[in-house]
Formats: structure tokens, C-alpha cells, sequence
């Protein structure tokens, strides 16, 4: 393999562990304070405060990091295994706050 490409697969790798560390309070975040005892618009106004007490909480999660982890192709796969499962357990949580 020539040089440039094992460059290239190197900066991949590690671009993808950022994009993965990165993704990690995100992933928490969804979780937080998101409860069953709470009534679905308490529930819905926490979820929504909690991505921005993230944003604002965490200035090294840059805006940039944040789009790549929700649009890249490397950020895809972090969706699917890091994010989703927290945010369909979060959704259900409020989705149970309606009954």
C-alpha cells in the first residue's frame, strides 16, 4: 500500500475516534434529565434544555465536531451505535410520561 494511502487511512481512523469521543456526552446527554415521573411537556422542555446545557456545557464539543457526528459517513455508524439506542430509550421515556 503506497504511503500516502496508509496516511490517509491512518487520519481516517483517527478522525473517527474523535468524531466517537465526541458523540459520548452527546449520546448521555439524551438521558438526562428525561424521567418518568415528569409529565410529557416537562419531559419534552428537559430534552430540549439538555442539548443545549451540552452545547453550552461542553465549548471543546465544537459546532463542526457536532455536524460531522450527525452527517459524515464515520458519524453514521456512531449514530447508529452510540446515539440511537440512548435516544429511543429517551423518547420512550417521555412517550411513557403520556400515560
Amino acid at each position: 500500500m503506497p504511503c500516502c494511502n496508509i496516511i490517509s487511512v491512518t487520519i481516517e481512523n483517527l478522525y473517527h475516534q474523535v468524531l466517537e469521543e465526541q458523540a459520548r456526552p452527546l449520546a448521555e446527554a439524551f438521558l438526562s434529565r428525561v424521567y418518568e415521573t415528569l409529565t410529557i411537556s416537562e419531559n419534552i422542555q428537559c430534552f430540549s434544555e439538555g442539548r443545549f446545557d451540552l452545547l453550552t456545557g461542553n465549548p471543546e464539543l465544537r459546532l463542526h465536531i457536532y455536524r460531522d457526528i450527525l452527517t459524515t459517513e464515520s458519524g453514521t455508524e456512531i449514530c447508529r451505535t452510540t446515539l440511537c439506542p440512548n435516544f429511543r430509550i429517551a423518547i420512550s421515556l417521555i412517550y411513557g410520561s403520556l400515560g
